[in-house]
C-alpha cells in the first residue's frame, strides 16, 4: 500500500475476482471469508491471486466484447427469425447505450419503440417480458 494508493494489490485482486465471478464457488466463498476477516496465508493469496489471472484469461479469451449479465431480470424480445423463434437478448445488455446498424427500410426506427413497448413490470409468477 502506497500513499497514492490506498489499496493493495490483494484488494485490486479480490474486487477484480469480484467483478470477474471467480468466487463463485465452495472454496471461493472460503476464500473471500478468510480475505474479510484478515487472515490471510500466503496460500490463500496464491489462489486468489491464480483465480483472478484464470479469470481475466478467460474474459480475454471469449469472443463477445462486453461482459456476460451475473443476474438474469429477463430478457428483451427483439423479433423472430424464419421459424418463428423468438430472437432475443438479456436486458442487462441495454444498460450501457448501443448501436444498431442496419440497411435502409430494414426497420431501424420501429425496432426501438417495439423493445420499449415489449418491457413491462415484472408480476408474480409472470415472465418479465412478453413477446407480443
Amino acid at each position: 500500500m502506497t500513499k497514492d494508493n490506498p489499496f493493495s494489490d490483494i484488494e485490486k485482486k479480490v474486487q477484480i475476482g469480484l467483478e470477474l465471478g471467480v468466487f463463485n464457488d465452495p472454496l471461493g466463498g472460503k476464500l473471500l471469508q478468510l480475505y474479510r476477516k484478515g487472515i490471510l496465508d500466503q496460500w490463500s493469496a496464491g489462489q486468489i491471486i491464480s483465480r483472478v489471472a484464470n479469470g481475466q484469461r478467460k474474459e480475454a479469451a471469449i469472443n463477445i466484447p462486453f461482459k456476460q449479465p451475473q443476474l438474469h431480470s429477463g430478457e428483451l424480445i427483439l423479433g423472430a427469425d424464419s421459424n418463428r423463434n423468438p430472437i432475443k437478448s438479456y436486458v442487462q445488455y441495454f444498460n450501457a447505450g448501443g448501436l444498431l446498424v442496419a440497411n435502409t427500410g430494414s426497420g431501424k426506427t420501429t425496432l426501438v419503440p417495439k423493445q420499449a413497448s415489449s418491457l413491462r413490470l415484472p408480476r408474480s409468477g409472470v415472465d418479465n417480458f412478453t413477446g407480443t
